[in-house]
């Protein structure tokens, strides 16, 4: 569902309910996800970069041209 929210950095100031302890929850939940999507955007950018550059050889195999 955040996906869907152009622009979500916003909603971590807001008050979801009117407990403190699940406004609480909500925050840590946001929080955590954003951490979880840049761990996600880090690895896809280091695959793409991976298949542009290509692998070098392993030890010990020569390249045949």
């Amino acid at each position: 569902m955040l996906n869907s929210v152009d622009d979500y950095a916003h909603l971590t100031m807001g008050k979801w309910t009117m407990d403190d302890k699940a406004n609480k929850l909500v925050s840590e939940l946001i929080h955590n996800y954003k951490i979880k999507e840049n761990d996600m955007q880090g690895s896809l950018r280091r695959e793409k970069f991976t298949i542009s550059v290509g692998d070098e050889l392993p030890a010990g195999i020569i390249k045949v041209s």
